[in-house]
């Protein structure tokens, strides 16, 4: 894995002139990781991923209203989802 330095290096490695092969030896990477990086353009951005609905969401509704109108009781699930 490559540091923020090294996503520096590469740039500026770059800049100076240098060959794919050079930059890869001298960050100590593949010459692929150098090439992806130099096309992506600056460092690498970790974002998180959005939820996933889940099977229920559609039916989210019925089951809040479901469960309300039974509210001094306690409904399990095998018989809320029936």
């Amino acid at each position: 894995m490559i540091t923020k330095e090294g996503y520096v290096e590469i740039e500026v490695l770059r800049k100076h002139g240098f060959s794919l092969r050079r930059i890869a030896a001298e960050v100590g990477c593949a010459v692929n990781t150098v090439r992806s990086h130099l096309a992506q353009g600056g460092q690498p951005r970790h974002e998180r991923r959005k939820k996933r609905e889940s099977k229920l969401s559609a039916h989210e509704t019925y089951l809040r209203d479901r469960q309300a109108a039974a509210q001094p009781q306690w409904i399990p699930a095998t018989v809320l989802f029936r």
